[in-house]
């Protein structure tokens, strides 16, 4: 299978060859047969401001089926302040959580 690496606004798609064998969740691009696939989790565009202090400012990422991120960084950083908003228990300024392409914020 063969890879590459494909700059799209602000954020990274990997695009996979079509000699792989398609599975759920894949989409065709184009009539050459590359397909992409879609994120089961989509974080786009997370601001939180918390009484004029910003958490979060803007920050985007994607998760594919079986892949696995870890998020680190200092105290204050934002790590807790993402995962309760991925699960719904703070809302965000600005931008959206998608569970495999639906709004989360619905659910």
């Amino acid at each position: 299978m063969m890879n590459r690496a494909v700059k799209s606004g602000p954020r990274l798609v990997v695009e996979r060859d079509a000699a792989s064998s398609p599975s759920p969740g894949l989409e065709r691009l184009s009539s050459v047969g590359t397909v992409r696939r879609r994120p089961i989790l989509s974080v786009d565009g997370v601001t939180v401001d918390f009484d004029g202090f910003r958490a979060i400012n803007n920050l985007t990422l994607e998760l594919d089926d079986g892949e696995l991120r870890c998020i680190i960084g200092p105290n204050g950083a934002g790590k807790t302040t993402l995962m309760d908003v991925i699960t719904g228990k703070t809302k965000a300024t600005e931008g959206g959580v998608y569970l495999a392409g639906i709004d989360a914020g619905r659910l």
